[in-house]
């Protein structure tokens, strides 16, 4: 059992079309569709949209490079 993400195309007449990965097995397959009930063209919503917040540093006598963390043998 598989869950595929995909977008789909229904017709005025009732018709689903949309695309699949290629390594799914041609022929008849039982699915499960769940549909928003408003078109991604209608809707309006835009993708989320995340800013980045700085954190800065704890203290500025702290350091994370590599060198401060590991030693010469990579431990």
């Amino acid at each position: 059992m598989r869950t595929i993400e995909t977008k789909v195309t229904i017709s005025s007449e009732g018709h689903l079309s949309g695309e699949v990965p290629t390594d799914i097995l041609p022929g008849e397959h039982r699915a499960v569709l769940v549909i928003d009930e408003e078109p991604l063209s209608a809707s309006g919503r835009r993708p989320l949209e995340f800013k980045p917040y700085q954190l800065g540093l704890v203290s500025d006598s702290m350091t994370f490079r590599r060198a401060d963390i590991y030693d010469d043998s990579g431990r």
